[in-house]
C-alpha cells in the first residue's frame, strides 16, 4: 500500500510545516515558557510537529520504527504503541520521571490519527480502535470510538501513574469530541481550555474540505469554562472570524429516546424501506417497528454534518436501522428533531465550520413550534420519505404501507392537524399540500409528498418552493434560539 493510502487508513495525517510553526507560535502565546518544559510527541510520525523546534527535553515516540529515522534529534526517542497500555520504554520513562521528580510542566504536542472505528454504515477503518484504552473507555460514548480522544484519555491514565505537577495538551484534532457531554464531563475534570484555532482540513494533504481541523491547547492548571473560544482561519493564517463551542448537557437523541415506546415488537412481516418507494434488500435488515408504531425516523448521531444524508422519516421500518419507531408517543418529538436537524444544514460554504457541531435537547418548547416542525416534516425535499404503498413483494408476502403521515382523510397526522393553531407560514404550506393532492391524483389514496412531486405542474413547485423556504427559514430561527445548538460562529 503506498505510504499516503497507509496514512488515510490509518487516519493518520501529516502535520504540514506551516501549520507546525503556527501552532509553535500560538503556544508561546498560551504557554509561555512551554520550550522549556518536558515536551512529548506521542505519535510523531516523521517529525512533521516537531521539526526545527529548539526544546531541549524534546521526547518523540512513534508506532513505526522507520519514521523515527526521519525524525528529527530529540533527548529520546522511541518505538511505542502509546495506546497499547504497555509500559513506556526506558529512555522516554527516564525523563517523564525526572519531569515528576523535580516538578517540571509537561506538554504533550500531537497531532494523533483521527481513525474512527465505524462510520454511518459501521464500516469505516473497522478496527483501527480496538486497543486496551478504547476498551478501557467503555461508558464514554463516541469518544471511545475514535483514536485522537483515546490518546487524550491515556494521558490522563499517564497523570495518574506520573504525578506530574502540571500537564498541558496541544493538539491538532477534529473538534467534535469538545460537544460530546460524558467524555468532556470526564476530561474536564483533569484539564481547562485555554486557547485555539479551527481552519478547513483540506490544508493537510489528501482530507476533503467538508470539515475542520481545530488546534486546541489545555491545561491541568487552567479552569474549565463553559465556552471555548477558537479564533477561524483561513489556508494563509488570516482570521476569519470565531467560533463558540458548548458541550451539550444532553444530547438531542436522548430527548427523543425518553418518549419513545418501549412496547414490544410488531409481528412479521411487514416492509422495509431504503427510500420512499424503495424496498430494501438487505439480509439482515436491522429496522424495526414496535406495536403501536406507524412510522420510522431515521436519526444517525447528533452532529450537524449527518443531517442532510441520514435523517428521513418514513411510514414503515427503515431497513438500516439507527433511528427510532415512530408512535403517538413520540411523534411530535421526531417531527420536531427531524424539522430542526433538516432546517439547520449548513450551505456548503460553512459546512466544515459546523458540520461537526452538536444538538442538545430543548427545553419547552412553544406549541406553534411543534406545529410548525410537523408541517414541515410533511414536506421536505431532504428526508421526507413518508409514503403508501399497495402490494409490495416483501419476504415472499405481498404487503400494505398505510401512511399515517398523509395529511388528509381519517389519518393519525390528518386528526392531530384537525383543529391547531398554524403559523402563518405552516398554513401556507399545507394549504399547497391539499393543492397537491388535486393537481396529482394517484392510484393510492395516502400517497406521500414525494411520490406525488413528480408530477406537480410547475407553478404548483415555484409557490411551494417560496412558501417552504419561508417556513424552513422560520423554524430555522427558532432552532437557534431555543438553544438546540449550544455551538456558534461569527464572520468577521
Amino acid at each position: 500500500m503506498p505510504p499516503s493510502a497507509q496514512r488515510r487508513a490509518t487516519g493518520a495525517f501529516y502535520t504540514p510545516p506551516f501549520w507546525a510553526a503556527q501552532a509553535h507560535a500560538h503556544l508561546d502565546r498560551a504557554l509561555p515558557g512551554w520550550r522549556e518544559w518536558t515536551v512529548w510527541d506521542p505519535a510523531c510520525g516523521t517529525g512533521n510537529l516537531v521539526q526545527n523546534l529548539e526544546a531541549p527535553r524534546l521526547l518523540l515516540s512513534t508506532l513505526d520504527a522507520a519514521d523515527l529515522a526521519s525524525a528529527p534529534g530529540a533527548k529520546a526517542a522511541a518505538q511505542y504503541d502509546f495506546l497499547s497500555g504497555d509500559p513506556v520504554p526506558a529512555p522516554v520513562d527516564a525523563e517523564l520521571k525526572a519531569a515528576a521528580r523535580e516538578g517540571r510542566p509537561v506538554l504533550f504536542l500531537m497531532n494523533p490519527p483521527y481513525a474512527s472505528s465505524a462510520n454511518q454504515d459501521s464500516s469505516h477503518k473497522a478496527g483501527a480502535t480496538i486497543n486496551a484504552t478504547g476498551r478501557a473507555m467503555r461508558g464514554l460514548g463516541p469518544a471511545a470510538q475514535q483514536l485522537y480522544t483515546q490518546f487524550l484519555f491515556r494521558i490522563m491514565q499517564l497523570q495518574e501513574e506520573y504525578g506530574w505537577s502540571r500537564v498541558a495538551i496541544g493538539m491538532f484534532s477534529s473538534a467534535r469530541f469538545m460537544g460530546w457531554p460524558k467524555f468532556m464531563g470526564r476530561f474536564s475534570e483533569r484539564f481547562g481550555f485555554v486557547d485555539g484555532f479551527y481552519f478547513n482540513a483540506s490544508a493537510f494533504e489528501d482530507v476533503a474540505n467538508t470539515w475542520a481541523i481545530a488546534w486546541t491547547v489545555w491545561d491541568s492548571a487552567h479552569v474549565p469554562a463553559p465556552t471555548m473560544r477558537l479564533e477561524l482561519r483561513a489556508p494563509d493564517g488570516r482570521a476569519l472570524g470565531t467560533k463558540n463551542i458548548h458541550p451539550v448537557e444532553r444530547p438531542l437523541s436522548a430527548w427523543l429516546k425518553e418518549a419513545t415506546s418501549r412496547a414490544p415488537r410488531k409481528a412479521e412481516p411487514y416492509v422495509r424501506l431504503s427510500g420512499a418507494t424503495r424496498v430494501n434488500t438487505s439480509a439482515n435488515p436491522r429496522g424495526f417497528l414496535t406495536q403501536d408504531a406507524f412510522g420510522y425516523l431515521h436519526n444517525n448521531s447528533d452532529s450537524v454534518e449527518h443531517s442532510a444524508k441520514y435523517v428521513g422519516l418514513y411510514s414503515t421500518a427503515f431497513g438500516s436501522a439507527n433511528g427510532v419507531p415512530v408512535t403517538p408517543a413520540n411523534f411530535e418529538r421526531a417531527c420536531v428533531v427531524f424539522a430542526a436537524r433538516k432546517a439547520t444544514v449548513p450551505p456548503p460554504a460553512l459546512q466544515w465550520m459546523t458540520g461537526h457541531d452538536t444538538y442538545q435537547a430543548p427545553g419547552r418548547l412553544p406549541r406553534d413550534f411543534v406545529s410548525d416542525c410537523v408541517v414541515y416534516a410533511l414536506c421536505s425535499r431532504s428526508g421526507s420519505q413518508q409514503s403508501g404503498l399497495r402490494g409490495v413483494k416483501y419476504a415472499g408476502h405481498a404487503l400494505d404501507v398505510h401512511n399515517e403521515f398523509f395529511w388528509q382523510g381519517e389519518t393519525f397526522v390528518a386528526r392531530w392537524l384537525a383543529g391547531r393553531t398554524l403559523s402563518e407560514e405552516a398554513r401556507r404550506v399545507l394549504a399547497l399540500l391539499d393543492q397537491l393532492v388535486s393537481l396529482t391524483p394517484h392510484c393510492v389514496a395516502d400517497a406521500g409528498f414525494r411520490q406525488r412531486l413528480p408530477h406537480a405542474p410547475q407553478s404548483w413547485l415555484a409557490d411551494y418552493s417560496r412558501a417552504f423556504t419561508a417556513l424552513d427559514e422560520r423554524v430555522h430561527r427558532q432552532v437557534i434560539d431555543l438553544g438546540f445548538l449550544p455551538s456558534s460562529i461569527s464572520l468577521l
